[in-house]
């Protein structure tokens, strides 16, 4: 049960990061900052690296928090 709850955590981490991520990735390509962005080395593919980087490693911590969270309240 522990291994399920933790696992729907990071899913469920893992979808909403990514999903701002996109939205913020959206919401820069609509933005007038987004040619001083592009001229400053600062385009699509570092920030889908950043944010799939990002989508895929704060779950984890996410997931660790409630693991050790779920241990240590079958202990008391």
């Amino acid at each position: 049960m522990k291994l399920l709850l933790t696992v729907g955590t990071y899913v469920a981490a893992f979808l909403l990061i990514a999903v701002l991520a996109f939205c913020l990735l959206m919401a820069l390509a609509n933005s007038p900052k987004g040619a001083w962005m592009e001229g400053h080395g600062v385009g699509a593919v570092p920030f889908l690296i950043l944010s799939w980087g990002a989508a895929l490693v704060l779950p984890v911590f996410v997931a660790r928090i409630v693991w050790r969270r779920l241990s240590r309240r079958g202990h008391d």
